[in-house]
C-alpha cells in the first residue's frame, strides 16, 4: 500500500503517544551518561564515543519496541531494556557506529552527502534486526528499500527532525541547565527511532506487502 507524508507522520505519532511512558524512560536511561559527563566535563571525544555508543544502544532497545508496539504489544521498560543482552548485539553496534561516524562525516564536510547517505540507510537498523543480515546486507536492504522513496523519507525525517532539534538547542541554550536538555533529547530520540521503524514498515508493506504483524513475528 503507498504511504504519503501523512500516513508517516500519523502512524509515528500514534506509536509513541500509545508508547510514550515505556519508550521515553528508555530513553532517559540510555542519555543519562552524556548527561552525567556532560555535567562533569569530561571532555568532548569522551562525550561523543559515550553519546555515540549509548545512542546505538538505545535505537536498538527502541526499535525492537516499536516493531512490537505496531503489531499491537505494549513492551514495558524492563522488556526493552533487556534487548541489550542479546548475542547479536556487537554487530548491531558496529552497525550503528558506521552509520553515525560516515553520516556525521558528511554533515561536517559538505552536508548534502551526510543527508544523501542519512537517507540511503534510513531503515538499516530494523532490517538488521528483523531480517538478521550482515553489516553491509543490513546497509544494503536499507538502500534497496528506500529506493525512489528518498526524497520522501528524507523530508518526513527533516521535518520531523529541524524543528525538534532547534527547540532543544534554544531550550538548552536559555536555560542553560543539562537536566532540561536530557529530558528534551530523550523525547527526541523516542520520536525519531519510532520514525525509523515507521519507515521501514511502510516500506516493506508498499514494496512487498508485508504487514507488521508478520515484521513482528519475524523477530522470534
Amino acid at each position: 500500500m503507498t504511504w504519503n507524508l501523512d500516513s508517516a507522520l500519523v502512524t509515528t505519532f500514534t506509536l509513541v503517544r500509545d508508547n510514550f511512558v515505556a519508550f521515553f524512560a528508555v530513553a532517559l536511561l540510555f542519555n543519562a551518561p552524556s548527561l552525567v559527563i556532560g555535567f562533569i566535563g569530561g571532555g568532548f571525544a569522551v562525550e561523543l564515543v559515550v553519546g555515540v555508543v549509548a545512542h546505538v544502544l538505545l535505537t536498538v532497545c527502541l526499535t525492537i519496541g516499536a516493531i512490537q508496539a505496531m503489531a499491537g504489544a505494549r513492551p514495558g521498560f524492563t522488556v526493552l531494556v533487556q534487548q541489550i543482552n542479546r548475542p547479536d548485539l556487537g554487530k548491531l553496534l558496529a552497525l550503528g557506529i558506521v552509520q553515525n561516524v560516515v553520516i556525521m562525516l558528511g554533515l561536517i564536510a559538505f552536508i548534502a552527502p551526510g543527508l544523501y547517505v542519512l537517507s540511503l540507510w534510513m531503515v538499516a537498523m530494523p532490517a538488521i534486526i528483523v531480517e538478521r543480515s550482515t553489516v553491509g546486507g543490513a546497509l544494503d536492504r536499507s538502500a534497496a528499500l528506500t529506493r525512489e522513496r528518498r526524497w520522501l523519507v528524507l523530508g518526513t525525517f527533516l521535518l520531523v527532525a529541524i524543528p525538534a532539534i532547534l527547540v532543544v538547542e534554544i531550550v538548552g541554550t536559555v536555560t542553560g541547565i543539562f537536566f532540561v536538555t536530557w529530558l528534551l533529547e530523550a523525547a527526541l530520540s523516542t520520536v525519531l527511532v519510532s520514525l525509523t521503524v515507521v519507515f521501514y514498515a511502510l516500506l516493506r508493506g508498499e514494496k512487498e506487502g508485508t504487514t507488521p504483524a508478520q515484521i513482528a513475528a519475524a523477530l522470534g
